[in-house]
């Protein structure tokens, strides 16, 4: 039921009763509504529902005389602007946001950020910086995808006297996702033509064999390879007067650490590729005062790369060995051999030995000459 009452000179005034309803205004603290529903706050008291203003741009951008909100940032740190705001402090987040982001709170991951505002100098101010990088790194661990060339979409959700919202895009690539590092796998081997027994002063041949069996190519591959042993050496080099014969195909760098101590360097080394390296040494009578194994002297020669199946010296596959049996000073090199009896140019020789009568040492040697046969005589 309803009644309207006017009196003389006075506005409408209007009541409404009805059987049971009533509507009422009831007391309540300043900035909150009452309803039927729970309390909804709108802004902190003494504030104003729309004081200020806030707006992003690019660091090193002007705040623009107007306010300007430019809704597609470039991939570099944003500036939050603030003006006139009523508060001088607060929070704020930045929610990934359809059609790149689903609603959900990239910045900060785990806590909101906050701003600051200098009232007493007032106007334009940058209350804030983001990071641009962190923002994109949070939106792809949270599912965000760039969307087609525009980037990422976000929300700012910044909460002051009252609560201001902006959208805007960054245009920043999918960040590269980190990849895991794989050693390399590379065979190396390592070969001397000709190999075993050689003559003295024999000219030797290494080639030494880098295979890369991986899918990529890998770069700044050093092998190291020594020589060593019993046996004299001269290798080509370049120095004290050799030729240099180091060959690489592809080119390689060449560092000689010490006498028969060299690395190489290959920059580059292919996917299934297989680079080479040759020189030349010549192996040498060591002289009469070394010390030979049963009459011979070695040389040994290994190559190793850590990359490799040769990681350490002396593997099979990467090491080699030639060995001599010299002539040192006109008499050959001395053997484990028993002595036995031969001829020299028609001579034969025979050592009896010796024999010790009463302190008389009475040398015994027979010195046998075989006579050539005489020629027939032919008579006529």
């Amino acid at each position: 039921m309803s009644m309207v009452s006017r009196a003389p000179g006075d506005r409408r005034r209007i009541s409404l009763v009805g059987a049971g309803v009533g509507l009422c205004l009831m007391a309540a603290p300043a900035g909150v509504l009452v309803g039927a529903n729970s309390p909804v706050a709108l802004a902190s008291s003494g504030g104003n529902s729309n004081k200020g203003d806030v707006w992003l741009d690019n660091v090193g951008q002007p705040a623009g005389p107007g306010h300007e909100m430019d809704p597609h940032l470039a991939c570099t740190n944003i500036n939050l602007w603030g003006d006139k705001l009523a508060d001088p402090s607060g929070t704020y987040v930045i929610d990934g946001w359809p059609p790149s982001g689903s609603q959900e709170q990239d910045y900060l991951q785990s806590s909101p950020a906050t701003w600051v505002y200098d009232q007493s100098t007032g106007g334009k101010q940058v209350i804030d910086v983001i990071d641009v990088q962190q923002l994109i790194k949070n939106a792809v661990a949270n599912g965000d995808a760039v969307h087609n060339k525009q980037g990422f979409h976000f929300k700012l959700q910044f909460s002051q006297d009252p609560q201001k919202h902006k959208t805007f895009w960054v245009n920043c690539p999918a960040p590269t996702p980190p990849t895991t590092s794989t050693p390399p796998t590379l065979a190396l081997s390592k070969t001397v033509s000709p190999s075993g027994s050689v003559p003295v002063n024999k000219l030797l041949t290494y080639t030494i064999t880098l295979k890369n069996l991986s899918a990529v190519a890998v770069s700044n591959i050093t092998v190291d390879d020594t020589m060593s042993g019993t046996a004299a050496f001269t290798v080509n080099d370049g120095t004290n007067g050799t030729t240099n014969s180091f060959a690489g195909n592809p080119t390689v760098t060449v560092t000689k650490h010490g006498t028969g101590h060299y690395s190489w360097t290959y920059a580059t080394v292919a996917a299934n590729a297989t680079d080479m390296v040759t020189y030349t040494a010549v192996i040498k009578s060591p002289g009469a005062a070394s010390t030979a194994v049963n009459g011979t002297f070695t040389l040994a020669n290994t190559a190793v790369d850590p990359h490799s199946n040769c990681a350490t010296p002396n593997v099979p596959a990467c090491t080699t060995t030639n060995s001599i049996t010299p002539v040192v000073g006109g008499v050959e090199a001395l053997s484990t051999a028993t002595p036995s009896t031969g001829s020299i140019n028609g001579l034969a020789l025979a050592v009896s030995g010796f024999l010790v009568l009463g302190g008389l040492g009475l040398a015994l040697v027979g010195l046998l000459i075989k006579r050539p046969a005489a020629s027939p005589h032919v008579h006529v």
